[in-house]
């Protein structure tokens, strides 16, 4: 066990991993990132705080259709091939299937759910239409080129995987510049076609980057499913987590405080980069020391935990020093997202610890496990989030993001502790 932990461990520090491959992912998101930013900046300004608002709520209501999209058949792939290439064409072929058939009825209903809640149009009627070109492109589209990246990064094809991220980034900061600068787009409403014909030629593009790995064998593997629904079960625990105190915020608060909320949630979002680099690449090597068990996932986990809270310290650090910067980027009517910036920058590093935990569960096969993490990690986010929320505001869902993501961190870490020292325990025992 030793021997197999050493040799895990030589092939995944950020030396053996390639020190080249974790700075070619971390170049492609943030060229993506960086994309991202600039067609957030110009979104936002076009838009004003009211429509701007309008959109964070779309993109939360949206992130809950997501989850079920594919039941976790992206991961599958990963963790398949990662162990037997041979494997690629049927479970890409599994994962496209359930990706069309989850990904259509997902669209469909929360086009419903959006035009009856939030306000693009006059009407149930006038909103319907911009809604389900959002449903589609937020949950279907966006979702199939998540796919692509995960078949991609599967194959150990880097490098398509880091065009995929950098031309989805260019193409959305142009779609925003042509749509608010060139046709004068100002509203949600007619934001939305443009949104739509982005993640359009975005899934071209990503169907023609992957299509060179080969044909998937449509059909649907069938010891995956039950997996798939836990997966599906633990993400979706996870994106409540991650956007109910959005959705908080538009029950107690206009629109207006929406949008300036949303910015400061974006940007602590778009400066987790650093973490979620090292993050897409660590992801094949505790799939790889998953095969025997948890007790050396957990080690490995731990070693890459340490680089996690630096990422993540420094990202922090950068955040909180920018944020004054954000009145010259977007406008005096975001003045208050500075504060708010500067509070949420330092729950990065609770969040880069969650993943951590959570990928080495996944990884050793403990999906059940990792689902109960999930859900009690997200009952405290969830508390914490209301009881703050509906006392003290804003200010407390600030509040209440240290108190899950804390909470979090314990709760996962925990359960993989508790259960590698059980692994341990028993290969101890069933030792000749």
């Amino acid at each position: 066990m030793l021997a197999r932990l050493l040799s895990f461990r030589k092939s995944s520090t950020p030396n053996g991993t390639s020190l080249a491959a974790y700075l070619g992912s971390v170049a492609s998101l943030s060229l993506s990132l960086v994309a991202h930013s600039i067609g957030l900046i110009i979104l936002a300004r076009a838009l004003g705080v009211q429509q701007f608002g309008i959109i964070t709520l779309i993109t939360s209501v949206s992130s809950l259709g997501l989850v079920g999209c594919g039941l976790g058949a992206g991961e599958a792939l990963r963790r398949l091939t990662a162990r037997n290439k041979a494997a690629y064409p049927a479970i890409f072929g599994h994962a496209v299937v359930l990706l069309l058939a989850t990904g259509g009825v997902s669209s469909l209903v929360f086009a419903v759910v959006i035009a009856a809640w939030v306000p693009i149009g006059v009407s149930f009627a006038d909103s319907f239409i911009p809604a389900l070109l959002f449903s589609t492109s937020n949950i279907l589209l966006f979702g199939w080129v998540g796919l692509a990246e995960q078949a991609l990064l599967a194959k150990d094809d880097r490098l398509r995987a880091n065009w995929v991220n950098m031309c989805t980034g260019i193409g959305r900061v142009a779609a925003v510049v042509v749509g608010c600068l060139f046709f004068g787009v100002s509203d949600a409403r007619t934001y939305a076609v443009w949104h739509f014909g982005f993640n359009a030629a975005a899934s071209l593009l990503a169907l023609a980057l992957v299509w060179n790995h080969g044909r998937p064998v449509l059909g649907i593997v069938r010891q995956e499913i039950p997996r798939g629904f836990s997966i599906s079960m633990t993400a979706a625990f996870v994106v409540v987590r991650q956007n109910v105190d959005v959705l908080l915020v538009g029950m107690i608060a206009p629109a207006s405080v929406v949008g300036v909320y949303g910015i400061a949630r974006r940007l602590t979002a778009t400066a987790q980069v650093s973490t979620a680099a090292l993050d897409r690449l660590i992801i094949s090597d505790l799939a790889r020391a998953g095969r025997f068990g948890l007790a050396p996932t957990y080690q490995l986990a731990k070693h890459y935990a340490g680089y996690c809270i630096a990422l993540a310290l420094s990202a922090s650090l950068a955040l909180h020093l920018a944020a004054p910067l954000i009145v010259w980027v977007f406008g005096p009517q975001y003045q208050s997202a500075i504060g708010m910036t500067q509070i949420l920058a330092w729950t990065l590093v609770f969040t880069s610890l969650q993943w951590t935990a959570s990928d080495a569960l996944n990884a050793a096969e403990y999906h059940r496990y990792r689902l109960i993490g999930e859900v009690c990690t997200g009952a405290v986010a969830m508390l914490a989030l209301g009881g703050l929320g509906f006392l003290a505001g804003v200010n407390g869902i600030l509040a209440a993001s240290y108190a899950g993501g804390i909470g979090g961190v314990i709760i996962m870490w925990s359960i993989l502790h508790v259960l590698a020292r059980r692994s341990e325990d028993l290969q101890v025992v069933n030792q000749p």
